[in-house]
């Protein structure tokens, strides 16, 4: 609901109620299984006899309240545009759950939990076993109010203010809100006069300099009682109830904030042909929500602080430009489009843990700069860029293709190996690279392999028109990341039982393949040629690929009916008649072996997105 004065305000309210209850009823009738149980059936009895008349229920239901309400004063005066707004915002939630179950019903008409027989005991038995279940699954209750104010003066110079206050129910009382300001400046310097008359607007059309700052609130990685004792249901034991903390929570935790900084510029070229938007941020989240360790004797191993502090930094661009551009409404027109993201992540502060940068998550390999010293890698170090998604794995060298190698590696020792004698090769068995040429091979040994999130991603489109007829080509791209194609490591390692082999095992070598390139095959790892245990973890460098992909995202082909064609045949009777033809998620080009490079790190053979083919009408009454 919304409404305005002449004192240029306008008010709006916005109530809502979503009210949800989802009710799960199950009965048994007496009969045969026919094989309803898997387990039953591979002991012989899944065709027993069932009398038991199971019934059972599940109810969920869930109640939501919205309500958001403004007040906005809009004014113009001499070259003054002022925009004022002020609202509110409140949600709350609720989750319940409650269910049921019992048996022995006296017949099959009557589905209902109440014809059941109630539950008795037979020497140490329970027969017809019942039970009850309910919980007050979910409590959320958010609150929000803001301020904001827009003003230019002569359209040459922007300013916007915006005070934003959230409170959340997840945080302790004293807790509750957070004050998140935002500040952003504009300034329009071709509309000046001074650029006005420069020999820079024969070819700048427009230039726009920006800058913004703003700070954000985040608690979504809390839990909803986060702050407030929760317990569970311990069961029975000697005929007593009893319950239990379920975890060690900190009362005090408080809003993550993130601090935001963006200098951007507009530039538009010869009358708009080609735009250009550029854009450097830094992003800095202080009170950074993360898990602290704890001793186990307290009964638990972390809890949840504002310890921590990361930074991103990034630049994003956008170009476009009309490559050709007609006088006339049914000439060609060609436009093409270009935009680029990306970022680096750091830790710039972690939770105290006596470590040198208070170091978690990683662990040590021999520096491939200086092999003699090692160096921390693959986890969080104060001042270090972020190195979660960094991937370290052993390397070969080649395989042992005669015995004059193996000899010549004998006192190479693999810690990997699940013998006893770890000393032990074969031929075929993969030769390991040793950064420290001390005739071990551990984890220090490992190399760098790459990351598994893109360094580098975008987008560019090719789209043009003529006579009616229109073309839209729009493409997304990734580069700078590795994959591992699991689908083949687990054929080729055979960990964890049995898998099907890809067509790459044909290349391992054999006594009757020795001119094969890949390490010898072994049930189940054995040989840890393929992973440093039989689990599949840790694989070789070599098992990793380059992710870089192109992907053909969108092409759609559209044709407008002439304003003649429409006179000719439809006398007029609508202004305007446009059909088209849409292909989406068309094609990959990448050097990838898997069907899905965006699935990124480890590929478990999971489906690429669906093509899809959508045709479409649209008139103009």
């Amino acid at each position: 609901m919304e409404h305005g004065d002449v004192l240029h305000l306008r008010r709006g309210l916005e109530l809502g109620l979503d009210v949800s209850n989802l009710c799960l009823e199950l009965f048994e009738h007496a009969g045969t299984r026919c094989g309803g149980n898997a387990h039953q059936d591979q002991q012989g009895n899944g065709g027993a006899m069932n009398n038991s008349r199971s019934a059972s229920f599940d109810n969920t239901k869930n109640i939501q309240y919205t309500t958001n309400a403004f007040l906005q004063f809009d004014q113009k005066f001499g070259g003054h545009t002022v925009n004022a707004l002020v609202g509110g915002e409140f949600y709350d939630n609720k989750s319940y759950f409650n269910s049921g179950f019992a048996r022995g019903a006296a017949t099959d008409l009557i589905p209902w939990l109440a014809a059941s027989t109630a539950p008795s005991v037979l020497g140490t038995t329970i027969i017809n076993s019942a039970g009850a279940y309910s919980n007050f699954s979910g409590w959320e209750r958010i609150s929000s109010a803001i301020t904001r104010v827009n003003y230019t003066y002569l359209n040459k110079y922007l300013l916007t203010g915006i005070v934003r206050v959230d409170g959340s129910s997840r945080l302790k009382k004293g807790n509750y809100f957070g004050t998140f300001p935002g500040v952003s400046v504009g300034w329009n310097l071709h509309n000046e006069e001074f650029f006005k008359g420069s020999s820079l607007s024969k070819y700048i059309s427009s230039i726009k300099p920006r800058f913004s700052y703003g700070v954000n609130g985040n608690v979504n990685s809390l839990g909803l009682y986060a702050t407030a004792q929760v317990y569970n249901n311990a069961g029975t034991y000697n005929g007593f109830g009893g319950t239990y903390a379920a975890s060690y929570i900190n009362p005090d935790v408080r809003w993550e904030r993130a601090k935001s900084t963006n200098y951007g510029l507009d530039l538009g070229l010869f009358n708009e042909r080609i735009t250009i938007n550029i854009d450097y941020f830094v992003r800095n989240v202080f009170d950074k929500i993360a898990g602290l360790g704890i001793s186990a004797q307290t009964g638990f191993t972390s809890y949840s602080t504002n310890l921590g502090k990361l930074q991103n930094k990034g630049i994003e661009l956008a170009i476009s430009g009309k490559i050709l551009k007609s006088a006339t409404p049914d000439g060609l027109n060609l436009e093409a489009g270009l935009n680029y993201f990306h970022v680096k992540s750091f830790a710039k502060k972690l939770p105290y843990n006596a470590l040198p940068g208070n170091r978690t998550s990683g662990f040590f390999v021999w520096d491939p700069k200086n092999p003699t010293q090692q160096i921390y890698v693959g986890g969080l170090v104060e001042g270090q860029r972020i190195g979660l998604d960094e991937v370290w794995a052993p390397k070969w060298d080649g395989i042992y293709t005669d015995a004059a190698a193996i000899a010549a590696d004998a006192n190479v020792w693999n810690t990997f190996l699940p013998y006893g004698n770890r000393r032990i090769k074969q031929l075929g068995d993969a030769r390991w690279h040793m950064v420290n040429k001390n005739d071990t091979i551990d984890a220090k040994q490992f190399v760098y392999v790459g990351r598994t999130t893109p360094q580098h991603t975008g987008g560019f489109y090719l789209a043009g028109s003529f006579k009616g007829i229109n073309l839209y080509a729009g493409f997304d791209y990734a580069f700078g990341f590795v994959i591992l194609n699991n689908e083949i490591l687990r054929g080729l390692s055979q960990v964890q039982g049995s898998q099907n082999q890809t067509s790459e095992a044909l290349n391992t070598w054999s006594p009757t393949n020795p001119n094969g390139t890949l390490p010898r095959f072994y049930w189940a790892n054995q040989g840890r040629n393929y992973a440093t245990d039989a689990s599949g973890n840790n694989p070789p460098a070599n098992m990793w690929e380059k992710g870089d992909y192109v992907m053909l995202r969108e092409l759609t082909l559209s044709y407008d009916l002439s304003s003649q064609i429409i006179g000719k045949f439809l006398a007029n009777k609508i202004k305007g008649l446009s059909v088209n033809i849409t292909g989406s998620n068309l094609i990959y080009f990448s050097g990838y072996s898997g069907n899905f490079p965006e699935v990124g790190g480890f590929d478990q053979g999971k489906f690429p997105l669906p093509k899809r083919l959508t045709f479409g009408v649209r008139v103009t009454l």
